[in-house]
């Protein structure tokens, strides 16, 4: 037998199993035109059948994983073992397909086999539609029909919108830079996520920190995280004190929006006095979340509409947020995003150096695998797979391209 994809599919399953198995090796040899490996029509008697199964799986282009009622074999987690460790280091779309036969119990299914789309023979082994699923999962192409189609919601792609909390199901690529973003908001009361423009910085902290801030980071303040969101805009003061004033026991009051605004334009500690008065009565953690921090070079502009004016104003800002840092006593997080070309600007604000230092989570671009993965696994989480030597090409046109992931996304939206 040669290592050259002999085989369109490598069947694995129970040998309990193997009568079901069978029938589907013949309907799919007869009725497709696929050529299967079953073990029991190909092993020579005789042979090292462990060093054989092994070649016949290197030697197939697919592995069909048998989930039937009498559960798995020693052997058969083998086989499924060096399946998915081909499919993570093939570039070449190799498919791992579960196929659940009738009566199977599906509750422990292997997590990394359960991350992938099923085709479901529980309804029989002479279900057709089953059937033509199995062969197009094996051929590597779509399988549409009216009885299967995705659903309009969730949406597995964000297109040119940024990813949510929840949307956290759906955003992969990204588990590194999630563990280092939770490691320094653990550590450090202030921290920035600096990355390019597009590079998906705000879906980072948004889809990626904030879900697990209750179950991951730690602080002395009892109960559940309260998140504040700004955006720094025209009137980064007024925006700031939008937020706040929603811990207020009436939020939403003009007149101590504009009374926050005011402290925090004209104190450095109007922040943190506001927050400690704010939460005293209902004690809980806050995360401020400053996104785009940009804007209060780009947008933000003092009343005296002044080069001077504007300096003063961007460093009052920062001076709120460095004494809420450091005095806040572990109760309070700051979590910014910035983009990395607005760097030489930041630097120039007094203060924001400081703040600056040691407290980066620096944000690269999703490249390699970490890129095909958030391609591949949103589809799978609704049930989709892509045609064979679809994401090869849509890799070939972004992996590492500046500034791609949007347009991609974009993209995958409008498939």
């Amino acid at each position: 037998m040669t290592e050259s994809q002999e085989y369109d599919v490598f069947l694995s399953h129970s040998s309990k199993d193997k009568p079901a198995v069978e029938r589907i090796a013949d309907r799919l040899r007869a009725e497709e035109g696929i050529q299967p490996f079953l073990d029991k029509w190909h092993l020579p008697p005789g042979a090292p059948w462990q060093e054989e199964l092994k070649v016949a799986l290197r030697s197939s282009a697919s592995v069909a994983v048998f989930i039937g009622p009498n559960g798995s074999g020693p052997w058969q987690d083998e086989e499924l073992r060096l399946a998915l460790d081909r499919a993570a280091r093939s570039k070449d779309d190799f498919r791992v397909i579960p196929v659940i036969l009738p009566t199977a119990d599906t509750s422990a299914v292997d997590e990394f086999l359960a991350q992938r789309t099923w085709v479901d023979f529980s309804a029989g082994l002479d279900d057709a539609e089953a059937m033509k699923r199995l062969a197009a999962g094996v051929r590597g192409e779509a399988f549409t029909t009216e009885a299967f189609s995705l659903p309009d919601e969730p949406v597995p792609y964000r297109g040119l919108f940024r990813f949510e909390a929840k949307d956290q199901r759906f955003f992969f690529g990204r588990d590194d830079d999630i563990e280092r973003l939770i490691h320094k908001v653990e550590e450090s009361a202030f921290v920035a996520v600096v990355g390019a423009s597009g590079s998906g910085k705000s879906s980072l902290v948004r889809a990626g920190l904030l879900p697990n801030l209750d179950a991951r980071i730690r602080v002395p303040q009892p109960g559940a995280w309260v998140t504040l969101t700004c955006l720094p805009g025209h009137d980064p003061f007024k925006s700031l004190a939008q937020q706040v004033a929603t811990l207020s026991p009436t939020p939403g009051s003009l007149t101590e929006i504009d009374a926050l605004a005011e402290r925090f334009r004209t104190t450095d500690t109007g922040l943190i006095d506001a927050l400690s008065a704010l939460t005293a009565a209902a004690p809980a953690p806050v995360l401020l979340f400053i996104d785009q921090f940009e804007e209060l070079f780009t947008v933000a502009r003092d009343p005296s509409q002044t080069p001077a004016g504007d300096r003063a104003m961007r460093a009052r800002f920062v001076a709120n947020l460095a004494s809420t840092a450091a005095d806040s006593k572990g109760f309070v997080k700051i979590v910014m995003t910035m983009r990395a070309d607005f760097s030489g600007e930041a630097l120039s604000v007094a203060g924001l150096a400081d703040l600056l230092q040691d407290h980066e989570v620096k944000l690269g671009a999703l490249i390699g695998d970490k890129l095909r993965e958030a391609i591949v696994r949103p589809a799978h989480e609704c049930g989709a797979i892509f045609e064979k030597g679809l994401v090869a090409r849509i890799m070939d046109q972004v992996d590492g391209q500046p500034g791609s992931l949007p347009l991609l996304q974009h993209a995958l939206y409008e498939l």
